[in-house]
C-alpha cells in the first residue's frame, strides 16, 4: 500500500488600511466592462506590461472568464458580446498591491497553515 505524504500550505491574514490607501494612485473596476476586459488582456498578453497605479481593484478573471478572453483574442466573438457574456458571472473582487508604497497599508495579523494529503 503507498503512503500518503501531507503537504503544508499557509494562508497570510492581513489588516488592509483603507484610509492610509486614500490619497493612492487606483484603479477601480466596479463590474467587468470594456476597461476591465482590456486591462485583464493587457496584463496577461503584453509581455512587461506596466502601469502606474498602486492599488487595482475589481473582479477577479477566473477560468470563465479566461475562456470568454480567449474567444474574443481568437475573433469568434466581439467586445460587446465578451462584455455581456461576463455579466452573468458571480465574479469575487480583489485588491492588487502593486508598488513598496501600496503594501505600507497592509498589517500581517497571521499566518494560518492548510494541510493537504496528496492521494
Amino acid at each position: 500500500m503507498k503512503k500518503r505524504k501531507a503537504s503544508v500550505g499557509y494562508v497570510n491574514e492581513y489588516d488592509f488600511d483603507k484610509s492610509a490607501a486614500d490619497n493612492l494612485n487606483w484603479l477601480t473596476f466596479y463590474k467587468p466592462d470594456k476597461n476591465w476586459a482590456n486591462f485583464v488582456m493587457k496584463n496577461r498578453m503584453k509581455r512587461n506590461f506596466t502601469h502606474d497605479y498602486d492599488i487595482v481593484y475589481g473582479p477577479v478573471a477566473d477560468d470563465n472568464v479566461n475562456k470568454q478572453i480567449g474567444l474574443y483574442r481568437t475573433q469568434k466573438i466581439g467586445m460587446g458580446k465578451l462584455t455581456r457574456g461576463l455579466q452573468p458571472y458571480k465574479l469575487v473582487d480583489q485588491y492588487l498591491f502593486h508598488t513598496p508604497l501600496a503594501l505600507t497599508t497592509l498589517r500581517f495579523i497571521k499566518a494560518r497553515p492548510i494541510f493537504r494529503r496528496d492521494t
